[in-house]
């Protein structure tokens, strides 16, 4: 199983749809939320990001997924300078610490995630609700020892 960013090639960007929108606020109830870990202070596109919010979801599977959701004005449509090929490496830095501290933390006091979901988004997006003007890039890790690897 390849690392993040290690010999595999990139999926496209994700933009946030009406069905994955409801897939991740309605489809998985909210297991139990969490204070969010702290970002690192750089990220490796130079960028801020602001932790918005993040949640344990149970899935229709039984699966868990810690979802962690971030601000990240820059990759705006209009007035933003980062797409999706300048923040790759910020979602896997954004797994790699803040998302393997929570899912740690997760597992001390339940079932541990089975993957972890890291959003950026340009604007406040609220859960289950869409925004067809806003920009989501979103990425979909599986938690383990050798840090977090793409399913």
């Amino acid at each position: 199983m390849a690392r993040a960013g290690e010999g595999r090639l990139r999926r496209a960007p994700a933009r946030l749809g009406a069905s994955l929108a409801v897939a991740l606020a309605s489809g998985a109830a909210a297991a139990g939320a969490q204070e969010m870990p702290a970002v690192p202070p750089a990220l490796p596109s130079g960028q801020q990001v602001v932790p918005l919010d993040m949640a344990l979801e149970r899935q229709g599977d039984g699966q868990v997924w810690l979802v962690l959701r971030y601000l990240a004005p820059r990759i705006a449509r209009e007035t933003g300078d980062l797409g999706f090929d300048d923040v790759i490496a910020d979602l896997d830095a954004l797994c790699a610490g803040p998302g393997l501290v929570a899912a740690a933390q997760a597992e001390a006091t339940g079932p541990a995630p089975d993957q972890i979901v890291v959003t950026l988004m340009d604007r406040p997006v609220p859960r289950g609700a869409t925004d067809p003007g806003a920009t989501l890039f979103i990425e979909a890790y599986i938690p383990g020892p050798e840090g977090c690897t793409w399913p």
